[in-house]
């Protein structure tokens, strides 16, 4: 190769070397850019017209590998505030001894010393910070409170803790260890204490082999009567589920007080249908159970009875005629051995199918069995549309009368 070819070679090599580095550069700055305007879309959709970064607790001092939840809130022209943790951007001024996950959960390594960042987020043309501090201060004294201290039966407290340091600091603390020292009266959830009769019960907390002194609990004797969400007695399948809650009426005037998290369970028959600790029933057999509610020292049953399946029905939450630009949820049950309606809305099963068999000129369905009209009757003679949806062996139709 001759030196005015071989220069001509290089030139051409780094001729295209260059074109396809500045195509790159362009295709991710348009990348880049259209990001941007997603991102531009979503604050413009939320009508957010300021931002706020929080820290649970207002916790801002942090030591070493610990976790601590931060929360984004926007806040809209009318002055409604919403959670947008999963949407901003997070970033701390010094990332080398802590990061944030996406959701704005901070997490610290294992750092040593004294140091200040700021954590900060950013969505669209907002932004918010706040000053936090990482120190490798030594706990040395762990304090419980429980809110309120004096709690109705079958009722719920926060727990929180509060750590002193070697350098003399106080701060609000998580992954903290809490214990009932009485499961009879109340048990612990995470950071929630659940009392579930009357009495007195003492509660602590440990953290990094710090163990807290007892905080006294008074559990009031006030409930007075217990209520299931599905009154007295319900139809069941067999291999079918149905989540039961409770709620209490207390002597001091408090009604309807959710209560399924303190609440015991027990089926009389679990050869027929069990229930879960959470009051979940599963039925198993055909037959009949009594299931019990229990707490506060006080009960209420429901009759289960598990039956066969023997058809399905459409069931329209409407029964006038339906206008142009309509729509209407279908609504689709099971019917059992004893002809009652089965407890749980199949209209979005997977194996459901759904079509209009009469009238699909004028009207759609979804997979869902959500029905939507067209915005024109015109040209259409029938008074009806006519639907039908397979469910395993089973099928039913329906017929919907529209306004002509």
């Amino acid at each position: 190769m001759t030196s005015n070819t071989q220069n001509r070679f290089m030139k051409t090599l780094l001729s295209s070397a260059i074109l396809g580095s500045t195509l790159l550069l362009a295709a991710c700055d348009n990348a880049q850019e259209a990001s941007k305007l997603d991102e531009a879309i979503d604050v413009a959709e939320e009508e957010i017209v300021s931002l706020t970064i929080s820290s649970e607790n207002d916790k801002i001092i942090f030591e070493p590998s610990e976790s601590w939840q931060f929360t984004a809130i926007g806040k809209d022209a009318d002055g409604k505030e919403v959670d947008i943790s999963e949407k901003v951007n997070w970033s701390l001024s010094d990332g080398d001894n802590a990061s944030f996950d996406d959701d704005g959960t901070l997490t610290t390594k294992n750092f040593t010393g004294l140091q200040t960042v700021n954590a900060n987020i950013k969505w669209g043309q907002f932004e918010d910070s706040l000053e936090i501090t990482l120190s490798d201060a030594s706990l040395t004294d762990l304090a419980v409170t429980v809110t309120p201290s004096t709690i109705d039966e079958c009722q719920s407290a926060e727990l929180t803790a509060t750590g002193t340091y070697d350098d003399g600091s106080s701060r609000s603390l998580g992954d903290v260890t809490y214990e009932s020292k009485d499961t009879n009266v109340a048990t612990v959830d995470d950071d929630t204490l659940i009392t579930h009769v009357s009495g007195n019960v003492d509660v602590s907390g440990t953290k990094s082999g710090i163990n807290s002194g007892d905080t006294p609990v008074t559990v009031s004797d006030t409930l007075a009567e217990i209520n299931i969400n599905k009154g007295t007695s319900v139809s069941m399948r067999t291999g079918g589920t149905l989540v039961l809650s409770t709620t209490g009426d207390y002597s001091d005037g408090q009604n309807g007080v959710n209560i399924t998290k303190a609440t015991s369970w027990d089926s009389s028959e679990p050869s027929i249908a069990t229930v879960s600790s959470s009051g979940t029933i599963t039925a198993k057999t055909i037959g009949d159970t009594v299931v019990t509610a229990s707490c506060g020292g006080l009960e209420k049953t429901i009759n289960v009875a598990v039956l066969d399946v023997t058809d399905i029905i459409i069931v329209s939450p409407t029964s006038s005629e339906l206008d142009p630009e309509d729509t209407v949820q279908l609504q689709l049950y099971e019917v059992l051995s004893d002809n009652s309606r089965g407890t749980n809305d199949l209209a979005d099963e997977d194996k459901v199918i759904w079509e209009i068999e009469v009238g699909d000129e004028i009207a759609d369905i979804n997979d869902e069995g959500k029905v939507t009209m067209a915005d024109s009757f015109d040209g259409y003679s029938k008074s009806f549309i006519r639907i039908t949806v397979d469910y395993g062996e089973y099928d039913d139709e329906i017929e919907l009368f529209i306004n002509d």
